[in-house]
């Protein structure tokens, strides 16, 4: 995938070289795109302590699961929420 934007890169590498990176790089956040099994990938190093989940409230049926079955159960405390005009809904 290609972006005009200066603050977006694709990456496909494995997520240790990619969290060493972005460390070297001394970044301080990082937005992940992608589904459930980048998300278990980064989960399982306890490398994520934000999750904001956005969604249009449509059922399609089968899909890619956001967090796939093997996921440890985990709490999440819900800050906020924003729902915008066209029925995407934001969960942080």
């Amino acid at each position: 995938m290609k972006t005009t934007r200066a603050d977006v890169t694709f990456v496909s590498d494995q997520v240790e070289n990619v969290v060493g990176r972005l460390r070297s790089q001394e970044f301080q956040h990082v937005w992940l795109g992608g589904g459930g099994e980048i998300i278990r990938s980064f989960l399982a190093q306890g490398l994520i302590d934000e999750h904001i989940v956005s969604f249009l409230p449509i059922i399609l049926g089968p899909g890619i699961p956001l967090f796939p079955p093997s996921n440890p159960q985990q709490r999440l405390e819900l800050i906020s929420s924003r729902q915008f005009e066209n029925g995407l809904i934001h969960a942080h």
